[in-house]
């Protein structure tokens, strides 16, 4: 290939790095923030901030190697669309308490699915702390659904998920959002005072 021929080829941008991806990471991490405190109190406009969250989360999750964590974000893009279309109808109705027995279920059931698919992450890809980041995810999409549906005890699980994810973050450095677990692990807590 000839020079001329290079000089007419637009060059590459790397992907972005370094000061770009903590840059990435503030936006997300305030639009996070900004989702949970919305959503304690009840307004329709915590779901754009989730969805623009999330998607940026979803890139810095994969970034990061913690796949579970970005198929998670996945999710609640997903469920930020949803969110915004029925949050409406599901407050009007008021929240709901499920009995002890359903959520044992559901914890055992989370615990089983988390459990293969950690092993599957373990066996056939470079995942970060595979069991970890699995329960995170698995239970992230049970709290997320307890959420959309008013179930007071979404809170709860939220206490357990975000404290947990803290470790996560911080292990890998991501320093901001270990911030922002903290900062969400106070707002759960305030959540399940508010919706009692």
């Amino acid at each position: 290939m000839t020079t001329s021929q290079n000089t007419l080829r637009a060059p590459i941008a790397p992907p972005p790095s370094g000061w770009q991806l903590v840059a990435w990471e503030a936006v997300a991490v305030v639009l996070g923030a900004t989702y949970t405190y919305l959503i304690t109190y009840g307004s329709v406009w915590c779901w754009p901030a989730a969805f623009i969250s999330s998607a940026i989360f979803v890139y810095l999750c994969w970034r990061k190697r913690i796949y579970a964590d970005a198929a998670l974000n996945l999710f609640y893009v997903a469920m930020a669309v949803y969110g915004w279309t029925t949050w409406g109808n599901t407050i009007e109705g008021g929240y709901i308490t499920l009995p002890w027995q359903t959520h044992a279920w559901v914890i055992s059931g989370s615990l089983a699915v988390g459990g293969v698919v950690a092993w599957l992450l373990r066996r056939y890809t470079n995942a970060f702390w595979p069991g970890v980041d699995t329960l995170i995810a698995v239970f992230g999409v049970v709290a997320t659904i307890l959420m959309i549906m008013a179930v007071r005890e979404n809170w709860y699980y939220w206490i357990v998920i975000d404290a947990v994810s803290i470790l996560l973050y911080a292990s890998r450095r991501m320093y901001l959002t270990t911030a922002l677990f903290v900062v969400y692990t106070i707002l759960a807590i305030n959540g399940a005072m508010e919706w009692s």
